[in-house]
């Protein structure tokens, strides 16, 4: 064990934090040369763990295939299986004398931190809604602009191209971002509150507790695995054979197959969700009964008039497909490869972006909107890191 514990916290600049986490970094594999038999997970590195599946496709879990923990947060019906009997054998370790009843193992308080993807989903939209409203839009003069909701829709694929790429739109490339973390997976909780990144807790508080050696063999016994980074987050293991043996248990064959009937593809379900989106923040931002001013020069002399701007409600429209013919299912596509495009800051000349869309609006024609989908995704693969630096010159 590092005879100096390493200390570095979130309060530290650039530099102290940079030569702190090296520190950091050597004591952890002090550690593991140690202790041979521990395995730890690196999620600043596995950033994606949980939300793609073993073919590299971005998938989501399925909320309805979901089972509550003790009311503390949701998982699977194997994850559930497989925390209790390790809870079960925790409990029987600090009655027989194995483990030491002190210190934060020895509790084993399991935290409600997670949040399901759909309600944090939510509250990022509603964010980056506040944002277009009071400071994209921040001037009477801009809002006087907006006469209809053609005029602003442009006007929020402008906010959008300025938005992003730190900041997407589209629930995938949202998922896989720094904005969603991995407790919506459900494949992941915590037995403390202590705030990520403080090295000196991890170490002095859980690497160094008497009972962390027999929590960590007992955790993977049972098939879960320590964060590296944070030694009071324990994380589902899902190649594990012991968390195969729970799978099986529960009717799930191996990996593949809880990938293939626990999770889904949001693609589908998130081009719809940029139609409803966009639909009612013109509403909400411009409700029925606002006007704007119409100026008007005549002899010599300047008059303004107050004009209705067009009433746009989506709760008027019966269905989802009545929403969409508004437009037409061409604008939309547009729309969303537009957003697409910029979420993954792909430098394209606008023949090239024009040609995109173009090819999408036949696919979805010839064959169906499935199609179209695929074919924007693969070619704006959310996944797609970008090595541009500068914003694409692309209009909508």
């Amino acid at each position: 064990m590092a005879k100096m514990k390493p200390r570095g916290n979130n309060k530290l600049n650039s530099k102290g934090s940079y030569i702190l986490r090296e520190f950091y970094e050597e004591a952890v594999n002090e550690l593991l040369i140690e202790q041979p038999r521990l395995s730890l997970i690196n999620l600043r590195e596995k950033t994606l763990y949980g939300k793609v599946d073993l073919d590299n496709k971005i998938v989501v879990p399925r909320i309805n295939r979901m089972v509550s923990y003790n009311g503390l947060f949701d998982t699977f019906d194997f994850v559930a299986e497989a925390l209790g009997d390790f809870q079960q054998r925790i409990e029987k370790r600090l009655n027989d004398g194995t483990m030491r009843r002190k210190g934060p193992y020895a509790e084993f308080e399991i935290s409600g931190r997670n949040l399901d993807w759909r309600k944090e989903y939510v509250a990022y939209l509603s964010q980056m809604q506040e944002s277009y409203s009071t400071q994209f839009m921040d001037t009477p003069a801009k809002k006087n602009q907006i006469k209809n909701f053609r005029q602003y829709v442009t006007s929020f694929l402008d906010f959008a191209a300025v938005a992003n790429p730190g900041y997407p739109l589209t629930f995938s490339k949202y998922f896989i971002s720094r904005h969603s973390g991995i407790f919506p997976t459900g494949l992941a909780f915590e037995i403390g509150n202590e705030k990520y990144g403080e090295d000196f807790t991890s170490f002095t508080k859980y690497f160094d507790d008497v009972n962390f050696k027999f929590f960590a063999q007992e955790a993977q016994n049972h098939g879960f695995i320590i964060d590296r980074h944070a030694p009071y987050r324990l994380v589902v293991n899902l190649t594990s054979k012991p968390m195969k043996k729970y799978m099986q248990r529960n009717g799930h064959a191996n990996a593949a197959q809880v990938f293939e009937e626990l999770y889904f593809s949001p693609m589908q379900a998130e081009f719809y969700e940029i139609v409803k989106m966009i639909s009612f923040i013109y509403s909400e931002a411009f409700p029925s009964g606002s006007t704007y001013a119409e100026t008007c020069y005549k002899n010599g002399k300047t008059s303004y008039s107050l004009k209705p701007r067009e009433t746009f409600r989506p709760q008027d429209f019966g269905s989802l497909e009545e929403l969409v013919s508004y437009m037409g299912i061409s604008t939309w596509l547009r729309i969303y490869s537009f957003i697409k495009a910029r979420e993954v800051n792909i430098n394209l000349s606008q023949r090239e972006f024009d040609d995109i869309v173009e090819k999408a609006i036949n696919l979805n024609k010839v064959l169906d909107i499935e199609s179209a989908l695929v074919y924007i995704n693969d070619r704006f693969n959310p996944l797609f890191i970008s090595e541009f630096n500068q914003k694409p010159t692309f209009k909508f």
